[in-house]
């Protein structure tokens, strides 16, 4: 009776483990060298990233400085290739959507880049995701950094 009760948990335990979600076990990681394909996605190692709890502003998209007309999407994306073009990165996935594209909070030497567009004022908190990026995006805000200069449409809208 011992033996077919220890299996019993022995199998309780295995099913259990085996039926986690993807992420549960062990957090995906992707590293590689990163090319930017616009102000907040990259391809690192050959796989397309998102960056995960931020928005920023897309291609051609106006902000204005002082009543005068400035490309933010093109700044903001000039920011991150100087953050992490052609360069090592580490990205820990956080979220794959129901179109499986892949969202991560990416690091270069160590150094959060979703947070790093954000203090710069080139990207937004998206709350909805997470939280992690508030203080970082209200540091922004009061030093008037990038976008906060000036008006600006936020990029979700």
């Amino acid at each position: 009776m011992r033996t077919a009760s220890l299996v019993i948990v022995v199998f309780v335990g295995l099913a259990s483990f085996l039926l986690l979600p993807s992420g549960a076990a062990a957090q995906e990681t992707i590293r590689g060298i990163a090319s930017v394909q616009g102000a907040d996605k990259l391809v690192v190692g050959g796989t397309e990233v998102r960056l995960f709890g931020i928005d920023a502003p897309e291609a051609r998209q106006p902000c204005s400085v002082d009543e005068r007309d400035w490309d933010c999407g093109s700044a903001a994306a000039k920011t991150l290739l100087d953050l992490a073009g052609d360069q090592d990165l580490e990205c820990d996935v956080r979220l794959k959507d129901r179109f499986r594209r892949i969202y991560a909070v990416c690091r270069v030497r160590g150094e959060d880049i979703n947070a790093a567009m954000v203090r710069a004022g080139m990207a937004l908190a998206v709350r909805s995701e997470s939280e992690d990026y508030v203080a970082d995006e209200e540091a922004a805000a009061a030093a008037k950094a990038g976008m906060w200069r000036g008006t600006f449409l936020e990029p979700w809208n």
